[in-house]
């Protein structure tokens, strides 16, 4: 790996590139916007090794699902990412796949290859534009993604292939499907409709558990000054979730309604500010209970949410939300109140720093006496050591407690708090840069 970073740095210094741009790359991958290439082709490699106290024994009929691992041990992970882009006038299509393997020394022997696959698709043309994407993950580790806060936003970066493995949960075997599409209209220079379809499922090899889950929604958009904008939807949305321990499957439905405003003013100084909040209805059925009153079943659902950019190298975040929200591997979604909190930029041209904190409380829809909780903090600082090559730290803290009622992924422990101390490498390889990709096509507006 040495090696190839440098031949990568010696092929860089022979480009006619800027020193900031090329240190940019080494931290971000590509960021070169002036010449963007037709057809694009990146190989990426990460190597980590990390000290972690949160892992305990995989799931096994014979085992003790009480014992929870208080020592710190070693988990090193290799992955390895190929990524394809196609860019035209009206359509761009992305493809990517990738390995990793993790080793942890708690069980040497369940370490297992993880995978994944995806691909996009994108078209724009006037005032109508479409998406659509899909992604297919395995993996021998499972992560509660019950708490945004607790993923970092780069979770798997061009220069850093390795993916969350950051606050997997437990060591149990699952697959994931996920797909997406959404339509676009503007209908005019201030408004603009749009419908979006979600659909997704996860099975667990170990226990054969299986959660399944599909969402629809349409929404409104109109400006209403060169700072302020209105907006609007409606969402439907089913779960069915099935373990083998419980007899029928659990099926959840639910409608959300909710209107909401955006504010966003940039300032002379590169700095801008944006803000935005909105307020709802949830209004559920959970299958297996069909005894709750409307008051029972109709809930309110708001959120928030703040960013700050300074000097154009840092921005800082924060997020308050109140919703329901499917979590995969759960047997039915949660009624969650999140707050999160991010801040991070560039220290000189070769350096990266991060900071996120999240907490998470909730509770099932029916079922549960008692509520959860989540909480979260990391700091990540990334160094550019050539154009191509970059090293990373990070330090996590990770804490939940479910209580008694919360029928877990197998192998999930109820009560866990862990540290992480990580370090890695990341080299990521441009292999072609083919053609000139045209200027997409200009919106037309009304």
């Amino acid at each position: 790996m040495v090696v190839a970073g440098m031949l990568l740095a010696s092929r860089s210094a022979s480009a006619q590139a800027d020193r900031t741009s090329r240190m940019y790359r080494g931290l971000f991958g590509s960021d070169n916007r002036s010449a963007v290439s037709k057809h694009q082709l990146d190989f990426s490699l990460g190597v980590n090794g990390a000290a972690d106290d949160g892992y305990s024994e995989p799931a096994s009929p014979d085992g003790d699902p009480t014992v929870i691992n208080k020592h710190f041990e070693e988990l090193y992970f290799a992955g390895a990412k190929l990524a394809y882009t196609r860019r035209g006038r009206s359509v761009q299509f992305g493809a990517a796949s990738g390995v990793s393997f993790p080793y942890y020394s708690v069980n040497p022997d369940y370490s297992s290859l993880a995978g994944n696959a995806s691909g996009d698709v994108a078209y724009s043309s006037g005032r109508t534009s479409f998406g659509g994407s899909a992604n297919y993950r395995y993996s021998p580790f499972y992560s509660l993604s019950i708490d945004p806060g607790s993923l970092p936003s780069y979770p798997d970066t061009p220069i850093n292939p390795s993916g969350p493995y950051d606050y997997a949960s437990a060591l149990s075997r699952n697959h994931a499907l996920n797909g997406s599409v959404s339509f676009n209209r503007r209908l005019s220079r201030p408004t603009s409709v749009s419908v979006g379809y979600n659909v997704g499922t996860m099975l667990f090899v170990d226990d054969g558990r299986s959660t399944f889950d599909q969402s629809v929604r349409l929404s409104a958009s109109r400006i209403m000054s060169r700072s302020t904008s209105l907006n609007g939807g409606y969402g439907y949305s089913q779960t069915d979730a099935k373990a083998v321990t419980s007899a029928p499957s659990t099926t959840t439905r639910w409608h959300d309604v909710d209107v909401g405003a955006g504010y966003s003013r940039p300032s002379p100084r590169g700095q801008q500010f944006s803000a935005s909040a909105s307020i709802g209805t949830s209004l559920f059925d959970v299958g297996q209970d069909q005894t709750q009153s409307l008051d029972q079943r109709l809930r309110w659902r708001w959120s928030a949410e703040a960013s700050r950019s300074i000097h154009g190298n840092w921005a800082a975040s924060a997020s308050y939300s109140r919703s329901l929200q499917y979590v995969g591997g759960l047997l039915q979604p949660v009624w969650a109140d999140q707050v999160n909190a991010q801040a991070g930029g560039l220290i000189g041209q070769r350096v990266s720093l991060s900071f996120g904190a999240g907490y998470s409380t909730g509770d099932y829809l029916v079922g549960s006496t008692a509520g959860y909780d989540a909480y979260s903090g990391s700091v990540r600082s990334q160094f550019a050591l050539t154009s191509y090559m970059q090293l990373n730290v990070q330090y996590i803290y990770y804490r939940y407690d479910f209580p008694p009622g919360f029928d877990l992924p197998p192998g999930m422990q109820p009560l866990l708090s862990r540290q992480r101390v990580q370090i890695g490498a990341g080299v990521w390889l441009p292999l072609v840069r083919a053609g000139r990709a045209p200027e997409p096509r200009p919106t037309v507006n009304q």
